[in-house]
């Protein structure tokens, strides 16, 4: 084979393989630094790039404004307390009630308590549907959305008490394991069919005729039993319990109430923290990222985070942050967290559950609940509770208005971590469930599209390969045969001297094998075999299957 023909094959090849290498990089781009209109006014963007560390980082940022009534956001829990689901599943029972949830991420982790009556607590303050979940009087931190839809960070101190017989008790906790103590700890069916009490104490099982557990508000309920030395005492329908250790004063006044007497139980936002009583969604939160436009944490041990922020204008910021994977994703620290929300613009953000339990869940183009960021543990964890977004489907925008514009995202800051229901029908009646939107899902169409573009690029050079095999070989065939042939004993033999020499020079130069001409070399072959598919995305699998809610 002519030297000139061996070249134009290898050029053509080292183009196919350029223009492949070209196009999966473009797939990758266009899957990975993509902003999409999940839903009407919800603009979610997932960034992959280096930071200026170096370091490979994943973010997924959504940013809406809550309107309270189609755009909203609701705090969920497995229906009980002690019940934990992924946030897929948290997302799907929301879809389920006839919400148009389009996304959601995780609250509080899986604490896994190895004593098997314990159950897994929100931390803090929760409150679901306008009710009190969980409270205690210890002051934490928390996040609230009001029926207008506005945001609050503060601090989460509330007060609850109990008026009987002319006396005023104080209560520690709602929803809460008792502890050791002499506090009396109130509890609801929220928290389970008992009290899961470990140790015995006296325990009072009220019946409730009006009112409810609302910040604000006051419920009354009727005696309807007292039990001395005793424990894990059942909650029936529409009751709550109260339980102390018997010894003390507050375990007297249990002792001494009557069955039939009345009893009023009143919960308030405590001095010097956030008025909780307009939150109809709430939810405890691990710490600050940022506090009045400062970052307010200096730990920079990377891994993978949960945050959550508001913007002065009222816009919330939901950020899931990928980690701990080698080559795919480092993390952040809380502060290269903090940083990062404070470069969106927030002005508060706090941060929830991070590591493993780091998740956030979406609508994909057919409706289905898709996972879509990629879990350090490689699959959805069970957590406590969750932070689902309501909010109606895309309105297609008329061609001479212009297409929606998202909001700006910042470059990475430093790496820079520590990882610290049934909710009720409030949903408004005017929101008519709609069909989900197309938005992230359709990156499972790119994604289609991009294994096309890799099995052709491959077709492609093993085509090639085939055709540059077939022509050396078809070159050593024709120069064997002719080769066959001058030996010959039947080749005709020239009639003089000179024809003879003239015929051998011939010969010798149309079979010339000389090196420089032709050579062949297998290492150039090598050039030609084909890439890996170092560039193919990750796929994002559905969340796996949960508990079912009661």
């Amino acid at each position: 084979m002519k030297r000139k023909t061996f070249v134009q094959l290898r050029a053509i090849a080292l183009a196919t393989l350029f223009i492949f290498a070209m196009m999966t990089t473009a797939f990758a781009t266009l899957d990975l630094d993509a902003t999409s209109e999940i839903a009407s006014g919800v603009f979610l963007e997932q960034k992959a790039e280096n930071d200026s560390s170096g370091n490979a980082q994943r973010i997924l940022t959504a940013q809406f404004k809550p309107d309270g009534q189609n755009t909203y956001i609701k705090a969920v829990y497995g229906g009980t307390l002690g019940v934990l689901s992924t946030v897929g599943d948290y997302m799907s029972y929301v879809k389920d009630t006839g919400a148009n949830a389009v996304l959601a991420i995780n609250g509080d982790k899986n604490s896994d308590y190895s004593v098997e009556t314990r159950i897994n607590e929100p931390v803090g303050l929760m409150i679901s549907g306008g009710r009190v979940i969980c409270a205690t009087k210890d002051a934490c931190t928390a996040i609230g959305f009001s029926a207008n839809g506005t945001a609050v960070i503060g601090e989460a101190k509330v007060s609850v008490s109990m008026a009987y017989d002319g006396d005023t008790l104080s209560i520690h906790s709602i929803n809460r394991l008792r502890s050791n103590t002499s506090d009396i700890f109130l509890y609801t069916s929220d928290y389970g069919t008992s009290v899961r009490t470990e140790s015995n104490g006296t325990e009072v099982v009220l019946q409730i005729t009006s009112g409810s557990l609302a910040v604000g508000g006051v419920l009354e309920a009727t005696v309807v039993s007292v039990e001395e030395s005793t424990k894990n005492t059942s909650i029936g329908s529409n009751q709550i319990v109260l339980t102390t250790r018997s010894s003390g004063s507050n375990g007297k006044a249990l002792k001494g109430m009557k069955a039939g007497e009345t009893v009023r139980i009143s919960v308030s936002t405590a001095s010097g923290g956030v008025n909780w009583s307009e939150a109809v969604e709430a939810m405890g939160v691990a710490g600050y990222l940022v506090k009045n436009g400062a970052v307010s944490s200096s730990s920079g041990t990377a891994d993978a985070r949960t945050c959550i922020g508001v913007k002065a204008d009222g816009t919330v910021v939901f950020t899931v942050i990928d980690g701990k994977q080698s080559g795919y994703a480092t993390g952040l620290g809380l502060k290269g967290a903090g940083e990062y929300m404070a470069q969106l613009g927030c002005t508060d953000a706090v941060y929830m559950a991070g590591g493993k339990e780091s998740t956030m869940s979406v609508i994909g183009s057919d409706g289905s609940v898709i996972t879509a960021n990629k879990p350090s543990s490689g699959e959805q964890l069970r957590v406590v509770n969750a932070l689902v977004l309501v909010a109606p489907e895309v309105v297609p925008v008329a061609p001479d208005t212009g297409t929606p514009v998202p909001q700006d995202t910042p470059s990475l800051a430093p790496t820079g971590t520590d990882t610290p229901a049934d909710p009720t029908g409030t949903d408004d009646p005017n929101t008519t469930p709609t069909e989900p939107s197309a938005g992230v899902g359709a990156q499972i169409g790119k994604a289609i599209l991009y294994g096309l573009v890799v099995a052709l690029g491959i077709a492609i050079i093993f085509t090639g390969g085939l055709i540059l095999i077939s022509r050396i070989n078809a070159a050593k065939r024709k120069k064997a045969r002719a080769m066959r042939k001058r030996n010959s004993p039947y080749a005709p033999m020239p009639d003089t001297r000179s024809q003879r020499q003239s015929t051998s020079q011939a010969v010798a130069d149309a079979y010339d094998d000389d090196d420089d001409d032709d050579e062949y070399d297998e290492d150039d072959y090598d050039d030609y075999d084909e890439d890996d598919d170092d560039d193919v995305p990750p796929s994002h699998n559905p969340s796996s299957s949960g508990k079912r809610y009661i």
